[in-house]
């Protein structure tokens, strides 16, 4: 009787192991399709405001107020504005524009985005 109550704790413990090497599987995939769905939203919205189909702009602001990490905003070059963070994004140079005219400024600013938009694309 207690050879097979042994034998049950180790297929019960065998079973446990490999729910969790099933749940964890699981999990890394679901991160994996993540990743990729906000690299290629990412990619979409870069392209975008390279080819002047979003408002540099409203990019710009989205950048300020929606990357807190440290690191985050250096990939956009905002690490030294964070002191700024309670400041709203400036748009009056923008209200004299025609529609989806850019600020020259703001396609300055832009700098890697666009080379970051034509490198994703390949």
């Amino acid at each position: 009787m207690t050879d097979k109550v042994d034998r049950l704790a180790r297929e019960e413990e065998a079973l446990a192991t490999r729910l969790k090497s099933l749940r964890d599987e699981r999990l890394r995939e679901e991160k994996k399709l993540e990743a990729r769905r906000a690299e290629v939203v990412g990619s979409l919205i870069l392209k975008q405001v390279a080819e002047g189909e979003l408002e540099t702009s409203w990019f710009h602001a989205l950048l300020r107020k929606g990357l807190t990490r440290k690191t985050d905003r250096a990939l956009f070059h905002l690490e030294q504005e964070r002191e700024d963070e309670n400041v709203e994004p400036d748009f009056t140079d923008d209200e004299n524009l025609e529609p989806g005219e850019d600020n020259e400024d703001d396609l300055d600013d832009l700098g890697d985005v666009e080379e970051h938009a034509t490198l994703s694309e390949r």
